[in-house]
């Protein structure tokens, strides 16, 4: 069996010229190529094709929405900065954090950080006044204090002002007004990411149609995708690489229905959701075993899958257990946090498919 620690990144590596990076999207969404791969067969088809190709009754999103967390401010001396939201500072769901009026706390990322010596940045436009404040920094991110006037205009409205849709950082281009709408999915619903769940930008009405047609269910789970998804990984050995931690929303009577639900029966949309999935088990197990917890003290780590065996319960058992767990505390949702990686050695217990995007050399999303 191979042992996830000592997995060298360097067998993750690949040459992939620029010109083999699609700048913008096809327009027609569902015209994209699709690669398919069925026990072993490998052939090329077209995603609008999907219906045709899917086995199974049983599709699950991540409904996520993209938030326009990439701001630009300029110091005194003119020095661009640019600030990347990362997560609310008490890592709450961050539609609290958007609904907030008066200010509001980011941990963010912060381009040409050695710039910004003291004091406040400051924007003004449509009315609006900005200002960013730096607090503390820590493992290379920072928290910031942004305040507005007028006080009543909501953080939501704020960033729809002043921020941009936050591009991949591989396509090396700047945002332009389309990329508000096209880099997101047509069932994006929760604001709170600072990527796209790519794997769903080929979805389409028409799509989701002829799977209903088929019978196939559509569930949806929320993961927030932060920053780390673009961080290639730059340790040697998988063992020195620190996974980012998500904010993951599931509803207690999706997991009623997934309780029931063959896994082989299902396929998720994109790494999110399979992260999303998978890390249901192992909260799960996390609470059997610490049953006095609540969500606020357990995040499932990177590492547990590979120290535990854990095979006392199926995945439908283990869904049953949280969705009981969930029902006796009288909860509506399930809110964590999960840092879970996905990589050669790791059994997948919750879906018999997958649908995914192209990925990176040396990143966390190939691995998987």
């Amino acid at each position: 069996m191979i042992d996830p620690e000592k997995i060298s990144i360097s067998d993750y590596q690949y040459a992939l010229p620029e010109d083999r990076i699609a700048l913008f999207p096809l327009s027609k969404r569902d015209d994209s190529k699709l690669l398919y791969w069925n026990k072993g067969e490998i052939s090329d088809r077209r995603f609008l094709e999907l219906p045709e190709i899917l086995n199974g009754n049983m599709l699950v999103f991540n409904n996520t929405r993209v938030i326009e967390a990439r701001i630009l401010f300029r110091t005194e001396t003119g020095a661009a900065i640019e600030i990347l939201l990362l997560e609310p500072e008490l890592k709450s769901d961050p539609l609290i954090a958007l609904t907030a009026t008066s200010e509001s706390r980011w941990r963010c990322m912060v381009g040409r950080a050695s710039k910004w010596k003291n004091g406040s940045l400051k924007r003004e436009a449509a009315g609006i006044q900005l200002d960013a404040e730096k607090l503390v920094e820590e493992k290379g991110t920072y928290l910031i204090k942004f305040s507005w006037t007028p006080a009543e205009k909501t953080f939501a409205e704020v960033i729809h002002e002043f921020g941009n849709i936050p591009l991949p950082p591989y396509l090396h281009r700047k945002a332009e007004k389309s990329d508000t709408e096209r880099y997101q999915t047509v069932y994006a619903e929760k604001e709170g990411s600072v990527a796209a769940p790519t794997a769903g930008l080929h979805f389409t009405a028409d799509i989701e149609k002829q799977l209903d047609d088929k019978g196939f269910r559509r569930e949806f789970v929320t993961l927030h995708v932060g920053a780390g998804t673009f961080k290639p990984v730059t340790a040697a050995f998988m063992s020195e690489h620190e996974m980012h931690s998500e904010l993951i929303d599931v509803s207690i009577s999706f997991l009623e229905k997934l309780s029931l639900q063959d896994p082989g029966n299902t396929t998720v949309v994109g790494t999110t959701s399979l992260r999303t999935m998978e890390s249901l088990f192992w909260l799960s197990a996390m609470l059997e075993a610490n049953p006095e917890k609540n969500l606020q003290e357990v995040e499932v780590h990177q590492w547990l899958p590979y120290q535990n065996s854990l095979e006392d319960k199926s995945y439908t058992g283990r869904i049953q257990f949280l969705k009981n767990w969930a029902q006796s505390r009288k909860l509506d949702r399930l809110i964590f946090h999960s840092r879970l990686l996905i990589m050669p050695g790791y059994k997948v217990r919750s879906c018999g498919g997958i649908i995914t995007n192209f990925h990176q050399p040396s990143s966390t999303l190939l691995l998987l």
